[in-house]
């Protein structure tokens, strides 16, 4: 997922719902997420995948998810409140693609 600009808590939603069904379709194991134009997200938007869609996903067999992101020290906030619920094993934090898609095929 290439964020491109911050969206309003219900386009988040829609959004992390249609990476569900993605990682259910195509049994996926890993999750690049590129952070560096998302913009701030809201705390009920964070909590919401926190709480509704981290424990889905690890339900239907994802097992690691890679960020690309820069030193902005609001998604260093939002990065560690989203690792407290993916657990620190399951992510790991990347400033460019190519290490970050060998950790994910690793």
């Amino acid at each position: 997922m290439i964020w491109k600009m911050q969206h309003d808590h219900e386009t988040y939603k829609m959004l992390f719902l249609k990476i569900l069904d993605y990682i259910k379709e195509y049994r996926a194991t890993g999750f690049l997420s590129d952070i560096r134009k998302e913009g701030i997200v809201a705390p009920i938007s964070s909590n919401w995948v926190q709480t509704e869609i981290m424990p889905k996903a690890f339900a239907l067999g994802l097992k690691k998810i890679a960020v690309i992101m820069d030193a902005d020290v609001f998604k260093k906030f939002y990065i560690k409140t989203i690792e407290k619920a993916a657990g620190s094993d399951r992510i790991q934090y990347f400033d460019h693609y190519e290490p970050a898609n060998e950790w994910l095929r690793s």
